[in-house]
C-alpha cells in the first residue's frame, strides 16, 4: 500500500446521489491522512451539510474556471457535434491535464458511468487517462434488482436488439465497484470484465457512516410537534416497472385513514415525482405533506412511525433506525433484495398494506425480529464478513492494495 502522505485523490461529484454515496469515502480518506480533493462537475453542492463536514475534516473543494467557462458558456456555440467533440478533447488534454498536474493528483474517482462520465467529468477523466492515472468508478446508488429487465431503459434496449446494454467500455476503469454478487453478475452480462468488478459494502448505508450521518442530521432534532401517527411513503422511479395507478390509489387510501399523517417523499433522481394533477390532490389535504430533496430522508425517517418503501435503498436507513418498513410488492413487477428478506414486512395488495398500517397504529403489528434485520444489513450493506470495515475497504482498494 502506498504511503498516506503520497495519496492525492480527486473525487468528481455530479448529483445529489453522488454526494450521498461518495462523501463517506472522501471522509474516510482524509481521516487516513490523504490529500482529498473534490470537484463539482455539474451542480454546486457547497452548502450541503456533508460537504461542510468533510471540508471541516480537511477535504478540499477545487475548481477549474476555464473548464467551467468552456462547458457552460462556449461549448453550446459549436453547432456541429464533431467540432464540439474535438474541442472537448483539446480542453481535456490541455486544461484538464494542467489541472491534475497542478494538484499532483495520483488517483481519480468518479460515479458509476461510462469511461468519460457526464457533464464536466470528461475533461478530468480523459486527462487522467492520458497520464495513466488509476481511475475508479464508485457507486452512486444501490442496485436492488433480482430480475434483469428492471426498468424501461433496459427493457427497451433488450426488446429492440435482443441484447442487454453494452458496458464493455467501462472496462476502461481501473476497478468498477459494485455492492453485491447480483450486481456483478448483471454487469458481466452487460460485457464487463469480471476482473474489473469488485464487490464492497455500501459506503452510504454501512454501520459506520449511518451513525455519523444520523448524528449530523438528527441529534437535537425535535419532532414532538407532530402527535399524529406518521406514515412516510417513498415514491419509486416510475420507469422501474411500477404500477403508477396502484401507487396513487394506495396514497389516497392512506390519506383517508383516521389520525394518520402522510408524508410523501419524491425520489432523489427526479424520476419519482407527482404530476400536477396528483400534486394538487394531495396538496389540498391537511394531513398530507409532499417533500423533495430539500428535506433529508434521514430526518423524515426519524419522525416516522411506519415507512412504506417501494424499490428504494433508503429502506436500509429506515432499518438502521429500527423503523417498521412495509414492502408493497404488488406496486411493481420487479424483484428486490427486500422481498422475503424477513427484515421488512411484505404486502401483497392494497388491503394487506392498509391493514399493516392500521395494525401498527394500534400497536398490534408483528414486527420483524431484530436478529433478522441485523443479519440482512450485515449481508447486504456491511460487507458480509465478520468485523468488516466497509469504508476502510474502499480506501484499501483506491490505494491499490
Amino acid at each position: 500500500m502506498k504511503s498516506c502522505d503520497n495519496q492525492r485523490a480527486l473525487f468528481l461529484l455530479r448529483t445529489y446521489n453522488d454526494i450521498d454515496h461518495i462523501i463517506p469515502i472522501i471522509w474516510k480518506a482524509v481521516t487516513e491522512g490523504w490529500r482529498a480533493y473534490f470537484v463539482f462537475v455539474d451542480k454546486d453542492y457547497s452548502n450541503d451539510y456533508r460537504i461542510k463536514f468533510i471540508t471541516a475534516h480537511g477535504a478540499r473543494s477545487i475548481r477549474s474556471v476555464p473548464i467551467e467557462w468552456y462547458h457552460t458558456k462556449v461549448r453550446r456555440l459549436f453547432k456541429f457535434r464533431i467540432i464540439r467533440r474535438a474541442v472537448d478533447r483539446l480542453v481535456a488534454y490541455f486544461v484538464g491535464l494542467f489541472f491534475l498536474l497542478r494538484y499532483r493528483i495520483n488517483i481519480v474517482a468518479n460515479e458509476w458511468s461510462g469511461p468519460f462520465g457526464r457533464e464536466q467529468a470528461e475533461y478530468y477523466l480523459r486527462a487522467a487517462g492520458l497520464l495513466n492515472l488509476p481511475v475508479y468508478s464508485l457507486p452512486h446508488g444501490f442496485f436492488l434488482w433480482l430480475n434483469p429487465l428492471f426498468n424501461k431503459e433496459i427493457s427497451t434496449v433488450y426488446m429492440e436488439s435482443g441484447k442487454f446494454p453494452d458496458f464493455s467500455n467501462r472496462n476502461w476503469f481501473e476497478k468498477y465497484i459494485v455492492q453485491s454478487p447480483e450486481h456483478k453478475a448483471a454487469n458481466i452480462e452487460y460485457g464487463m470484465d469480471p476482473n474489473k468488478l469488485v464487490i464492497l459494502g455500501s459506503a452510504r448505508f454501512c454501520k459506520e457512516w449511518s451513525a455519523i450521518n444520523y448524528r449530523l442530521l438528527c441529534e437535537g432534532g425535535d419532532f414532538s410537534e407532530n402527535n399524529d401517527f406518521t406514515v412516510l411513503f417513498f415514491l419509486p422511479h416510475w420507469d422501474y416497472n411500477v404500477y403508477r395507478d396502484r401507487c396513487i390509489s394506495l396514497l389516497e387510501k392512506i390519506s383517508k385513514l383516521n389520525y394518520v399523517r402522510l408524508e410523501i417523499k419524491t425520489h432523489t433522481r427526479g424520476t419519482g415525482a407527482l404530476d400536477s394533477t396528483e400534486n394538487n390532490i394531495f396538496q389540498s389535504l391537511s394531513n398530507v405533506r409532499i417533500l423533495d430533496d430539500s428535506v433529508h430522508s434521514t430526518l423524515l425517517i426519524k419522525g416516522a412511525d411506519v415507512v412504506v418503501n417501494c424499490g428504494s435503498s433508503v429502506a436500509f436507513e429506515a432499518l438502521r433506525q429500527r423503523k417498521l418498513v412495509i414492502n408493497p410488492m404488488y406496486l411493481h413487477d420487479n424483484s428486490t433484495f427486500f422481498d422475503y428478506s424477513r427484515a421488512v414486512v411484505d404486502a401483497i395488495d392494497e388491503k394487506s398494506t392498509l391493514k399493516l398500517i392500521i395494525d401498527a397504529q394500534s400497536g398490534h403489528c408483528i414486527s420483524p425480529q431484530q436478529t433478522d434485520i441485523d443479519e440482512f444489513l450485515h449481508r447486504r450493506v456491511d460487507g458480509n464478513s465478520s468485523g468488516h470495515d466497509v469504508l476502510q475497504s474502499y480506501i484499501n482498494l483506491l490505494s491499490g492494495d
